[in-house]
């Protein structure tokens, strides 16, 4: 009996052992670096914080402008814009990704920050795992195809004066 006890101890622990092996807590994805880990996420990291820095927080600035799906004006009432996309039409489809990059908030602007910090935080832990799991180009197909849909998405509902990475975190 002493015998039997010891053999199901033994592959009881062997068992646990190959669990713990196929198991990717928090503690096993962050014990590597995160630019090591996953490097797409870090990148699009990088580029939404230094956008926001140099963009002003959302102050209307040339680089706000260049980044956003078609450019616009504060109006007496409302954002004036071209619904047609014209920079798009003349060959500038950068825009209809890069409104993800920019985390402001032109009419609240305090909000800015807390727009980009917990973009940012989510981006971090979902990017990280899904890419992962799925590789390099796994997650960038999947950050295009969101900001694209989630882009055209909110510029039908709201017009031009959006940005952020929550469609693609969302998504």
């Amino acid at each position: 009996a002493v015998q039997a006890a010891e053999e199901k101890r033994k592959k009881a622990s062997a068992d646990q052992a190959a669990f713990k092996k196929k198991v990717y807590d928090r503690k096993r994805i962050m014990r590597r670096s995160l630019l090591l880990s996953a490097p797409v996420t870090f990148v699009l990291i990088v580029i939404s914080i230094t956008v926001t820095i140099l963009g002003g927080l959302g102050s209307g600035s040339q680089l706000t402008q260049w980044l956003s799906i078609t450019s616009y004006e504060l109006g007496e009432v409302a954002y004036e814009f071209d619904e047609s996309l014209p920079e798009i039409q003349r060959g500038q489809v950068w825009r209809l990704i890069t409104p993800i990059f920019i985390h402001a908030s032109i009419l609240l602007p305090p909000f800015g920050l807390l727009h980009i910090l917990f973009n940012m935080l989510w981006l971090r832990e979902l990017g990280q795992m899904l890419e992962k799991a799925q590789g390099r180009r796994g997650i960038l197909t999947k950050v295009l195809v969101l900001a694209l849909l989630s882009n055209l998405g909110e510029f039908a509902l709201s017009g031009p004066a959006f940005g952020g990475m929550s469609g693609v975190v969302f998504g």
